[in-house]
């Protein structure tokens, strides 16, 4: 269990990140596991999202009491924060529906605790790095769960569109895959990750790929598409500092191949056997061009 410790390198940093990691790692689990004919996840994640961000933030202001730093002094960044709260606050005056204006202000609430223990830390590469981890982890979790439910239908919580992991609903689960994935390549390329680390964020990228196959949710292929191809050229356009700030080795190429292999061998089966990916993939694709030339339909409408 890590420690809450005062950190050597920055007066500043008065909480250890893996605390963050393990918050990040129980949000990503949390679900209905008890009562499972409770079908809204949303509400069991807002109460661990709002209970674990306070614990955080608590632990965090206790500690700033006890140490001279920067942690009250007014910045442009917290009086816009402040801001926003403070309008989200007073939305519940004009709010159609009380109870769902104080449910969503709850949520705002975390954001803000989120914010303010982020302010404790450091940014510094030892630091990005860990959150790094955390989060991998966390998606991987997320992703884990998913393909069990595709494959095995283990998990015995309520699914609105399976495989939903632990968010009740597949397009929901994959949302924040597609922010955490992008981290994969600072970690993969960083000079501090050798060995079998290498070998272990591989399998945990490959394992979030073949979730989010497995959901064929298309805005979440489309965004992951975008993502490598402006991760590609932000590398290609940087090429010059490569060797400067990343890293890559014999290692590193065989753990991505390996990654690869495994992706393309997980994504053609299925709970009932074998399948072709390339039909499945074919017919999402299809439906992508079918309903962007869909101009009644109330998504396109929306737009």
């Amino acid at each position: 269990m890590p420690k809450i410790t005062f950190s050597k390198t920055n007066a500043r940093e008065i909480l250890n990140i893996w605390w963050v990691g393990l918050f990040l790692f129980t949000l990503a689990i949390a679900a209905p596991w008890v009562n499972t004919s409770i079908s809204n996840h949303g509400f069991v994640k807002s109460y661990v999202a709002l209970i674990g961000s306070g614990l955080l933030f608590t632990v965090v202001l206790y500690f700033q009491t006890k140490t001279t730093t920067n942690f009250w002094k007014i910045s442009h960044t917290k009086i816009i924060l402040l801001i926003f709260f403070l309008f989200g606050t007073l939305s519940i005056f004009w709010a159609v529906n009380t109870d769902f204006s104080i449910a969503k202000w709850l949520l705002w609430l975390g954001a803000t605790l989120s914010f303010l223990v982020a302010l404790s830390f450091s940014i510094h590469e030892d630091n990005l790095i860990k959150l790094s981890w955390g989060l991998i982890i966390s998606a991987s979790s997320i992703a884990i769960i998913g393909i069990l439910q595709y494959l095995f239908d283990l998990i015995p919580l309520v699914q609105h569109a399976a495989p939903a992991s632990t968010f009740g609903n597949k397009n929901m689960a994959t949302q924040p895959l597609v922010l955490i994935l992008p981290l994969s390549v600072f970690l993969l390329l960083s000079k501090q990750l050798q060995g079998l680390k290498v070998w272990g964020i591989t399998t945990l990228v490959s394992l979030i790929l073949v979730y989010v196959i497995y959901t064929t949710t298309r805005a979440v292929w489309l965004s992951i598409s975008v993502e490598i191809v402006l991760v590609l050229a932000y590398l290609i356009f940087n090429k010059s500092k490569f060797k400067q700030r990343f890293d890559w080795n014999p290692n590193k190429r065989n753990a991505s191949l390996f990654a690869v292999v495994l992706v393309l061998i997980l994504i053609n089966l299925s709970a009932d056997g074998f399948i072709n990916f390339l039909t499945v993939g074919s017919d999402t694709l299809g439906s992508i061009v079918d309903s962007a030339n869909n101009t009644i339909s109330p998504r396109y409408l929306i737009w």
